[in-house]
């Protein structure tokens, strides 16, 4: 739960300016799951998508790969 405080913090406060965006992540078995009610459950819309679909979503919107680094 500490990660999950800690990274909805980089979010609002040091990326996006008290304002959640739209979180978009993979499947991951079953352990996006608890990440995803946790942003959801604190105000944030997230969409959970195939790994293939997470990669064509970015290249539909220019980006040239899609990375798993932050911060």
């Amino acid at each position: 739960l500490e990660g999950f405080k800690e990274l909805l913090k980089k979010l609002t406060l040091e990326y996006f300016k008290n304002v959640l965006p739209l979180i978009v992540m993979e499947v991951t078995r079953v352990d996006h799951e608890s990440l995803a009610y946790y942003l959801n459950g604190k105000g944030a819309e997230v969409c959970i998508m195939q790994s293939g679909g997470v990669k064509k979503y970015a290249q539909s919107l220019d980006q040239q790969s899609k990375t798993d680094a932050f911060g």
